[in-house]
């Protein structure tokens, strides 16, 4: 579906600003929410299967780099929230 395409394409531009914006400065991360972060990459994988079961396979190729980049940073913040409780004991 072409709608489906350009959502995804516009995701995917927003994304690449969003990385380029952390390899710039990681500290930028200190902002992000670890609950939104957990729901969008939980919903992005929901959308992802979504595409795979309509066989929107260009929309799914799409997905990809989104996915990964809230995957990303759900695991950093994972991690840091881990270090920064272990360090406070």
């Amino acid at each position: 579906m072409i709608e489906f395409s350009i959502a995804n394409s516009i995701f995917f531009i927003g994304t690449l600003f969003l990385i380029k914006n952390v390899l710039e400065n990681k500290d930028n991360l200190n902002g992000f929410s670890l609950n939104g972060s957990i729901l969008t990459a939980t919903g992005m994988v929901f959308m992802s299967v979504g595409f795979l079961r309509i066989n929107d396979i260009i929309t799914f190729l799409i997905s990809i780099p989104t996915l990964l980049f809230w995957a990303v940073v759900t695991f950093y913040l994972i991690r840091r929230k881990n270090e920064n409780s272990t360090n406070s004991k």
